[in-house]
């Protein structure tokens, strides 16, 4: 199976069509982009297989079109979920690995007072 880079809109929009199928509207406003944007971008998901389109008739001139995820979709979302979650692992273990030295590093005086100002920042910016 090849493996096609997805933008990070792409991946929004198959978690919004991941869970029931939806309009175009629908994925806009859950998206917070542009109806027009969206089109294009649910257009480039069709055209890669990852999502589908269903009409659904009602009356006799009437139908809307609905829009859910494939299989071929879904194995996509999850790796690239996959990638993302290894990404900030990695970044997490990075940071939690520079405080500890940063923390080593300073004398105690100096560590209450940064997290003294922390709590400080934290309160205010709330």
């Amino acid at each position: 199976m090849r493996e096609a880079q997805l933008s990070l809109w792409e991946i929004r929009i198959l978690r919004v069509v991941r869970s029931e199928t939806r309009q175009e509207k629908s994925i806009a406003k859950c998206v917070r982009l542009n109806d027009l944007i969206v089109s294009e971008f649910v257009t480039e998901l069709m055209l890669k297989g990852y999502v589908e389109r269903r009409r659904r008739r009602w009356l006799l001139f009437f139908s809307r079109e609905y829009f859910s995820i494939t299989l071929e979709g879904l194995a996509a979302l999850e790796a690239a979920e996959s990638n993302v979650d290894r990404i900030m692992e990695f970044l997490k273990d990075s940071g939690q690995k520079l405080a500890g030295e940063v923390m080593a590093a300073m004398p105690p005086l100096a560590w209450d007072a940064a997290k003294a100002t922390y709590k400080m920042a934290k309160f205010i910016l709330k």
